[in-house]
This record gives structure tokens, C-alpha cells and sequence, in this order.
């Protein structure tokens, strides 16, 4: 789409994570230079790259004509032997890198991401688990970056683009600035996940809000052809939601790059709801990413635990494995959870129900972050449901399996978070067993870390152990609660739902307003 009227731009082709290309940078300096000077580049030369903001592919391969054959061949004797390739000009940069991200029809350079042109670039990604480091720091025209949603223990990462435009704030607003006939743009009809992201310049520093694309076409969709994209305050691109963005979008690509072999796992394995004991190998599923087995395990273990519900003689209490909020997301968005949710608060009645994890300070300590924050919204999750939250901080009991037990002649094991399959049940009556199992929840209970009269306070305690702000963390789930999430963070997969991260918001936000 041509947008001359707009400010010139240049393009920037990457697709590693920042740390990578800034050593790779360094360690090519000479060979860069040779580059630049052996192709003879000159603004006039790149001129035709000033006006263009089309797709990935489409801006490189009108960077190949307009260049010339002689930059690219250099590229590829470069990208040969695993370089990156970074050539200046005035106020240009173009880098191109080998990664796994998109490609070119021939397969030579790998991964592309567009970017304007600025007077001093600026980074061009941002880390979903340090947005802290880059500070929003990005050059006031920068039209693509990457949101990073790094790879965890089970996630497998990726690049998220997001398209930034200059925006205002006004009557509790956000209007960002979008191109005439934005909707129809290419950029915004990809199937893959993107944000469309408002900017806005003030005294501390840019704030950048954002859209999931397809919302944004959606809001567009009726408007006139030039106008601006409102975007709720809500959406303030902060730890919060950017901690919510790396679990949605972790989650939704791998489920939805395992949706079909899921299908078929899941029929293969359904002789084993006939089994009181079984314990599934990985092999059983070998071709499904880690993240398809943790959703095979979580939804066989939940099934499990109500098949075998009546066993128990008396009201039940749960022991859970999560220590991070990787694992911990789960809660907040597998759509079966929130039915296994619904299910035990329903058996409970007005019983006392009571889970408990074991939480220990190296942990704690180890998150970013945002992971602490998933970890706090999934424990006012359960809270919402009644169920009283215990945490015992001792490692001893970091090895303790799920599993659900009535303390008196029977327990229920169902272990799927760092079990060394893709689950591990079991229906015990030993005493032995059961002793050993509510010993640990009396324990846990009777040295919770987070120990309190109410909820609310439980809460409270937590954000404290997790080292969060209660005040901030509060107000800023009462902002998205009012909102609702999926405009940011909707999930593509049939398998996971935003309303667990609505619930625990309000939940969390309504606690707070009981403490205050």
C-alpha cells in the first residue's frame, strides 16, 4: 500500500531476539563495512524503499529489485556461514538475519520484520518478561516491532508483530493515528497473532496500548476511511497485559499447531478413563509439542479426578504442583479448568475446601516478573471459587504429586506438572499413602505462607511473598476487568478462553476494594 504522504521510512529485516543481533553487530563490524562499501550503496538507491509498507515478503522482495543483485548476492555469501548481515546508511539500517520466522521463496535469508526509518534507531523488539528493560523506548515513528514472547520450561516462543502508530489520549481514550483504509490493509489481515499499537509521547516516557489486530479491523470495519482507532486505556501495554500476551500467545500457537494430532491423541488415549491407575508415556505422543501434552495431561487429570469423586468419603482437599506461572497459566486459560473449577466448588457446597502448593522462595526468586503476576491471578482464580489457598514455601515438598485426598481412607493421585509422562493417575485406599498425603496438606495449612482471616488478605500476603504491588496490580485489574481482555488477547484455539483471566481481575480488583 503506497504511503507517501506519510514520513519516509526504511526498512529493517530481523527476526532474532535483540541480544543476538546486537552481538552479532559487533562481532561482523568489519565484514559489514566491506559490505556496505563493496556494493556501492547510496540513498538515491534505496529511495523506491521510502514509500512501500506492504507484507513481510513483499518488502524484501521489493527490496531485492530496488537494491540490485549485487547487495543480495553479498547477503548470501554472508548468510552462508550463519552471519548477520547489517549495512548503515545516513538515517538507514537494513539487517538481515538467518532465523526460523518466514522466509524467502529461495530459502536464503530467513525471518523479516519492517520497520520506519528513524534518526537514531531504536529497539526493535520488546521482551513480554522484561518490558522494564526497553522502557517503551521506541523511536518515535517506528511503524513495526516485535513483542518477544520468549521461550519458557514448556513455552516455545515466538515474535509478535506489532504495528505502532503515533496516538493522543482524550476523554479516557486512546486515538491512534492509523492510515486511511487501515482495515483492508494486508498487514492487518495475517492470520498470525498481531497487535495494532497507539503510542503516546509524555513526560516520563512513550506509553504504548494496544489492539489485537482482528479487534482493530472489526473497529474499523464501519468507520470512515480516515478514521483514527480508539483504543480503551485498559490496554496499556504494561506488565500485566504483556505477562497475559506471553501465555496467550505461547499457549494458542502450540495448540493450535497440535489441534488436528490432539484430536486423534485424545481418542487414542480415551481406553485409559477405564483404568483406576495409568501412566502415559510421552512416546504415546511423541509428534505433539509440549505444550499439546501439558493440555492432554491437565484435561485427563481433571476428568480423572471427577470420575473418581465419589470415592471420596468426605469433603476433599487438593494438592497442586504449579510453582511458576508458566505452569500456573493454565489455570487462567485451559477451558476445561474452569469447568473442573466449576465442578469442585458445585461437590463442596458450603464445605471448607482448601488446595495447596508448595511455592519455595528460590521460585519465587527465579520468576520475571510477569510470570509472578500469572501465578497471583491464577490463585485468585480458585479463590473465586471458594476454595481457600494454602502455600507452604519449604522445598522439601516441591516433589509432592497432584492429587486430591479426603484424609481418612482414600486418595486420588493425578499428576500431570512434572510428572515423566503425560500424566500419572491413581486410586489409593492405602493407609499409608492417604496418612502421607494429608500430613502434607496439614502441614501446608498450618505454615501457609500466606496465612489470613479472609481471601482479600490471603491475596494481599501473596503480592507481598511474590514481591508485587498490590495498589498497582489492583487497579490495573479493575481496568481490564471492566474492559474484558480478548480485545488484546484473544486466543485462536478452540482449547483456551480469556474468561478465567476476567474472573480472577475482577475478583482481585473487588479484593482489593474490601483491604483498601
Amino acid at each position: 500500500m503506497a504511503c507517501s504522504a506519510r514520513p519516509p521510512r526504511s526498512v529493517i529485516v530481523s527476526a532474532a531476539p535483540p541480544p543476538e543481533l546486537a552481538q552479532a553487530r559487533a562481532d561482523l563490524g568489519k565484514r559489514l563495512a566491506e559490505a556496505r562499501k563493496s556494493a556501492g550503496y547510496t540513498q538515491e538507491t534505496l529511495a523506491p524503499l521510502t514509500h512501500y509498507v506492504r507484507s513481510t515478503i513483499a518488502n524484501v522482495e521489493r527490496g531485492r529489485q530496488s537494491i540490485g543483485r549485487d547487495f543480495w548476492v553479498r547477503c548470501d555469501e554472508i548468510l552462508q556461514t550463519g552471519g548477520v548481515l547489517a549495512v548503515e546508511y545516513d538515517r538507514l539500517r537494513v539487517l538481515v538475519t538467518r532465523s526460523t520466522a518466514g522466509h524467502f521463496d529461495d530459502g536464503r535469508a530467513r525471518g523479516a520484520t519492517v520497520a520506519t526509518r528513524t534518526e537514531t534507531p531504536g529497539p526493535t523488539a520488546l521482551s513480554l518478561l522484561a518490558p522494564q528493560a526497553a522502557n517503551g523506548d521506541f523511536a518515535p515513528q517506528t511503524y513495526v516491532v516485535d513483542l518477544w514472547a520468549p521461550a519458557g520450561r514448556f513455552f516455545p516462543g515466538l515474535a509478535i508483530p506489532a504495528f505502532v502508530h503515533p496516538a493522543v489520549a482524550e476523554d479516557g481514550r486512546v486515538l491512534a493515528a492509523v492510515p486511511a483504509g487501515y482495515c483492508d490493509d494486508r498487514l492487518l489481515r495475517t492470520p498470525r497473532r498481531s497487535l495494532v499499537v497507539g503510542r503516546i509521547e509524555t513526560d516520563q516516557g512513550a506509553q504504548l496500548f494496544g489492539l489485537d489486530a482482528r479487534h482493530a479491523r472489526q473497529r474499523l470495519a464501519q468507520a470512515p476511511p480516515d478514521a483514527r482507532l480508539v483504543i480503551p486505556q485498559a490496554y496499556q501495554l504494561d506488565e500485566l497485559v504483556l505477562a497475559l500476551l506471553w501465555a496467550v500467545a505461547n499457549l494458542d500457537e502450540a495448540l493450535l499447531a497440535d489441534d488436528a494430532r490432539i484430536e486423534q491423541a485424545t481418542a487414542e488415549l480415551a481406553s485409559y478413563e477405564q483404568m483406576s491407575r495409568s501412566a502415559v508415556s510421552h512416546d504415546l505422543a511423541a509428534d505433539v509439542s509440549d505444550v499439546g501434552r501439558m493440555w492432554l495431561g491437565s484435561v485427563f487429570c481433571a476428568g480423572h479426578i471427577h470420575r473418581h469423586a465419589e470415592a471420596l468419603t468426605s469433603t476433599p482437599a487438593y494438592w497442586t504442583r504449579e510453582q511458576r506461572g508458566e505452569e500456573a497459566s493454565t489455570w487462567l486459560l485451559f477451558a476445561h479448568k474452569l469447568r473442573y473449577l466449576d465442578l469442585t466448588a458445585a461437590r463442596a457446597g458450603s464445605h471448607r475446601i482448601i488446595r495447596a502448593f508448595c511455592i519455595p522462595r528460590a521460585a519465587v526468586d527465579a520468576s520475571p516478573r510477569g510470570e509472578r503476576i500469572l501465578l497471583l491471578l491464577a490463585v485468585a482464580l480458585m479463590e473465586s471459587y471458594g476454595i481457600e489457598v494454602v502455600i507452604t514455601d519449604e522445598p522439601e515438598y516441591a516433589g509432592t504429586p497432584g492429587f486430591v485426598t479426603d484424609s481418612d481412607r482414600h486418595a486420588v493421585l493425578a499428576n500431570w506438572v512434572g510428572a515423566q509422562g503425560i500424566w500419572h493417575v491413581d486410586v489409593s485406599d492405602d493407609h499409608r499413602t492417604v496418612r502421607q498425603y494429608g500430613a502434607a496438606i496439614n502441614h501446608a495449612s498450618g505454615r501457609s505462607v500466606i496465612a489470613a482471616a479472609s481471601p482479600p488478605a490471603r491475596l494481599r500476603v501473596l503480592t507481598e511473598y511474590l514481591d508485587l504491588n498490590w495498589e498497582t496490580l489492583a487497579s490495573r485489574c479493575r481496568d481490564l476487568a471492566d474492559q474484558g481482555c480478548a480485545a488484546v488477547v484473544k486466543p485462536r484455539s478452540r482449547h483456551l478462553s480469556t474468561a478465567g483471566i476476567d474472573r480472577a481481575c475482577r475478583y482481585l480488583a473487588d479484593a482489593a476494594a474490601l483491604t483498601d
